[in-house]
């Protein structure tokens, strides 16, 4: 009798899990589609920004999409639990995603979501890789060249020379070393790295001479450098924490999108009283990574994505 009962309540949550994740797909299509009337309508310039008007309508509970099935779908959500809510927009993302070209004719893009308003300049120097000279920079000049097209080398005074070398365009890439196994992340570097609002587009370890220490050094160039193909990343992101927007949240969340957290370094945001975030560095494919940065977007997560990189040998 005990093993029938469990087989019922087995079948009874696998039946309710299949009308969330039919509701989901529903919901996602719907959500798309106003969306994209939104950006026909010109109210909002980009499907994101729409989206994301959308979106938060929605889970705001400040309309109940029109239509009887999506109203009953919508009823019967509201009575599950908490925890189920969640899940059910973690699906609602990884939904968008799968749907999202047939909408609006092209894949969504997962760095859409963190776009700034960078200036755009013109490269002088494509190909040129901006670095403190010393026994350590060169090596890993050595492992980064292999990987950039007619690479070359242009030699710098300070390593905040070679930040702002990047930044004004004058080289296309800068090397900086961001930790090693004695001292854990240099923070100085670090935030050199976010006072000139450059990206990680490459990582590589260098051991000492003597065999002691290991530094972690890092390619840097003005813009993200995407996922030109498939295989495993890194992702760098900087987070906020602030009012529900926790890191048990974003840890769970990460969790949820069958994400890993490698990493994470805290440290002091400048001229903010009793303020910190997160520097967590994480695991992943462009296929698990793509959901993950629409949540993010929707949930407003004080979140910036600092990287993008393989660690090369």
């Amino acid at each position: 009798m005990l093993i029938d009962n469990i087989c019922g309540i087995d079948s009874l949550v696998s039946h309710k899990y299949e009308m969330i994740a039919s509701y989901c797909e529903d919901m996602a299509l719907t959500l798309l589609r106003l969306a994209a009337i939104d950006v026909d309508e010109k109210r909002f310039a980009t499907p994101i920004a729409a989206l994301e008007y959308e979106c938060r309508s929605f889970f705001g509970s400040k309309i109940v999409p029109s239509g009887d099935a999506i109203e009953e779908n919508y009823r019967f959500i509201k009575s599950v639990r908490y925890s189920q809510w969640s899940a059910m927009r973690i699906k609602i993302c990884i939904c968008i995603c799968e749907l999202f070209e047939s909408v609006f004719g092209v894949p969504y893009d997962p760095l859409s979501a963190f776009e700034d308003e960078t200036e755009d300049i013109t490269l002088k120097e494509p190909g040129q890789i901006s670095y403190f000279k010393n026994i350590y920079a060169d090596a890993a000049y050595e492992v980064f060249s292999k990987h950039i097209e007619r690479p070359r080398a242009s030699y710098q005074s300070s390593f905040s020379a070679v930040c702002e070398d990047v930044y004004n365009g004058e080289s296309e890439y800068g090397i900086l070393p961001l930790e090693n196994l004695l001292e854990g992340r240099l923070h100085s570097f670090g935030a050199l790295i976010n006072r000139f609002d450059l990206k990680v587009t490459g990582g590589c370890y260098i051991p000492s001479s003597d065999g002691q220490n290991e530094t972690f050094f890092v390619l840097l160039g003005r813009v993200l450098s995407g996922f030109p193909h498939s295989g495993e990343y890194f992702a760098s992101l900087n987070f906020s924490p602030s009012g529900k927007n926790t890191l048990d949240k974003f840890l769970s969340a990460l969790s949820d999108f069958e994400l890993t957290a490698v990493k994470i370094d805290s440290a002091r945001r400048p001229y903010v009283d009793d303020s910190y975030s997160l520097d967590i560095l994480i695991r992943c494919t462009k296929k698990s990574f793509t959901p993950f940065s629409l949540y993010l977007a929707l949930s407003r997560v004080e979140c910036t994505l600092t990287g993008i990189f393989s660690v090369y040998k």
